[in-house]
C-alpha cells in the first residue's frame, strides 16, 4: 500500500507585508470563498505544492465574484495600494491586485492537482461504537 502526502497547510496572506509585484498565487486553483469570523470573505487557492493560500481583501471580492469560478487556474500579483478618492472610505488605502486566469487549464485537467476521492467507510456489525481497526474493515 502506498501513501500520497496530502498537505492541508493554510497560508494567510498578510497584505500589510506585501510589496508591489509580489506574486501571491502562481498557477493556483481557486477553491472557493468562505466567510471569516470578521464577516469578510476569505478566498482560497490550492497551490502546486498542495498547500492552500488564503487572501482576504474587499478589492479582490469583486474580481473573484465576477470573473472566477471554482477550479479556475489563476496567477495573482499584488499591485500595492491606492487611496480612495470618494465614498465612505475616501482617503483610506485600497489594495490592488492583478489577476490572470488560465483559460486553457482547469483543476480537473491538471494531474498534479488531483485529490484523492473520499470513500464512505462503514463500520462492521457490532463495532459501531468505540475503536475500529483497519483489520475490522473488509
Amino acid at each position: 500500500m502506498g501513501y500520497t502526502k496530502i498537505s492541508t497547510n493554510k497560508t494567510f496572506v498578510k497584505l500589510s507585508e506585501c510589496t508591489d509585484g509580489d506574486v501571491l498565487v502562481d498557477g493556483g486553483v481557486y477553491l472557493g470563498s468562505s466567510m471569516n469570523k470578521f464577516k469578510n470573505l476569505n478566498h482560497e487557492f490550492r497551490t502546486k505544492d498542495k498547500g492552500i493560500v488564503v487572501i482576504s481583501s474587499g478589492s479582490l471580492n469583486y474580481i473573484v465574484e465576477n470573473h472566477l469560478t471554482v477550479n479556475d487556474v489563476v496567477r495573482i500579483t499584488y499591485k500595492g495600494t491606492i487611496k480612495l478618492s470618494k465614498g465612505a472610505y475616501a482617503g483610506k488605502p485600497c489594495h490592488q491586485f492583478e489577476v490572470e486566469k488560465d483559460e486553457a487549464e482547469s483543476y480537473t485537467s491538471k494531474e498534479e492537482f488531483s485529490t484523492p476521492v473520499e470513500e464512505e467507510v462503514v463500520a462492521p456489525k457490532g463495532k459501531s461504537k468505540g475503536k475500529i481497526s483497519l483489520d475490522d474493515l473488509d
